[in-house]
């Protein structure tokens, strides 16, 4: 690699101004995510049964967690009982598609990050940001080259030499990230007890927070912007394969560190590989030595990011490191529920449990079987 150029030199980024998003990008990639949030509403409505909707899935107000609660932030915790909200038409609809609740949670996680991102392009980068940015991405390679894993060229050059291997990169690292996500979501809810489902969400909301911190502190400029010495080609918007979410205005090109393609790769990856489909759910287990073939999907995004041109390896790294604090503390997001539950009472909804637990039909239980579980585990149910 050729010395660093200054770091004075005129930020330029014609490629990423001045190409449109493709047609695929504009049109069908957010039909597919409207779709696939569709989808995961029907294929998680909860059928319908002669069970009444009166009981309730959140326990009285006298209700007090046990021993059996793991977060102290529940401990105290005394919801308000909205069962008297249970029969009205948003209730109800709420009742028979509780995964409604999953997408306007996914929905206010992602457009929040992307309005964050988007009041920090316009507020806070500048020239000088821009300096700042480019200096901090030199100072990655160098420490790169130091460590002896500055292979970002080499694994551009070597992908860039076979074309269908770039097209397809390129279109995963655009079209793959936002509806794999979401996909895994609806999947993982069908699937997965809520106990193990809702820190996988909460993991990945506490993600977007601690990654929208690291590059708001500290930007990065991403190796396709790198002055053209160091050799990196945006192959993502000079081959037409641009996303309509990498290519509007308020697009905060400066992201780089943490790498969120490669930490939401991660956490599907591994919540597959460590909870895959049970033979209760299913007619046949998944053998055990073929979980980690669900490992191939971070390895396949942390190709594409680089390949691209769009992340450093480092930045992978630092998105490991924030997927891992973020699923070691997701139980900060827990006393949200408070505030939920306030909403919820305030706008006179009742909260429906997941679609797959099934309410008991057994004159013995006093409760229907989800709030059993939130009386054995409420720091489970209640996730925010």
């Amino acid at each position: 690699m050729t010395s660093a150029p200054p770091l004075v030199q005129p930020f330029t980024n014609d490629s990423h101004l001045n190409d449109q998003a493709s047609a695929l990008g504009i049109f069908i990639e957010p039909l597919v995510v409207v779709s696939l949030l569709a989808a995961g509403v029907i294929i998680n409505r909860r059928p319908l049964s002669p069970v009444s909707r009166d009981y309730s899935p959140i326990p009285s107000p006298t209700f007090s967690p046990t021993s059996h609660t793991r977060h102290s932030s529940l401990r105290f915790f005394k919801p308000w009982d909205t069962s008297r909200y249970a029969n009205n038409w948003v209730s109800a609809t709420l009742y028979r598609f509780p995964f409604i609740l999953e997408v306007f949670y996914w929905g206010l996680t992602y457009w929040v990050y992307q309005i964050a991102r988007a009041v920090s392009a316009v507020l806070f980068i500048d020239d000088g940001t821009v300096d700042i940015a480019r200096r901090h991405a030199i100072q990655l390679l160098e420490f790169e080259r130091r460590i002896g894993i500055q292979w970002e060229n080499k694994v551009q050059d070597t992908i860039m030499q076979h074309a269908w291997a770039l097209s397809a990169l390129n279109r995963i690292y655009s079209f793959i990230h936002i509806p794999a996500t979401i996909a895994f979501l609806a999947y993982f809810y069908h699937t997965q007890p809520f106990r193990v489902y809702a820190p996988v969400r909460r993991t990945m909301a506490l993600a977007n927070l601690l990654a929208f911190v690291v590059f708001t502190l500290w930007p990065c400029m991403p190796p396709r912007l790198l002055p053209a010495a160091y050799s990196f080609v945006d192959t993502v918007h000079k081959h037409g394969a641009g996303s309509v979410w990498t290519t509007n205005k308020f697009c905060n090109p400066l992201a780089a560190m943490p790498s969120l393609h490669f930490g939401y790769s991660l956490i599907v990856g591994v919540a597959l590989c460590a909870h895959p489909p049970t033979a209760q759910q299913h007619r046949r287990a998944h053998p055990h030595p073929l979980r980690a073939l669900f490992l191939l999907y971070p390895a396949l995004i942390l190709l594409a990011i680089v390949a691209t041109a769009n992340h450093y390896l480092l930045d992978a790294l630092a998105g490991l490191v924030v997927v891992a604090l973020a699923r070691y503390a997701n139980a900060a997001l827990v006393p949200l529920l408070a505030l939920e539950n306030a909403v919820f009472r305030l706008l006179h909804i009742h909260k429906p449990s997941p679609a797959h637990l099934v309410e008991s039909q057994s004159v013995q239980d006093v409760l229907p079987r989800f709030a059993e579980d939130a009386l054995k585990h409420p720091e489970d149910y209640y996730a925010a």
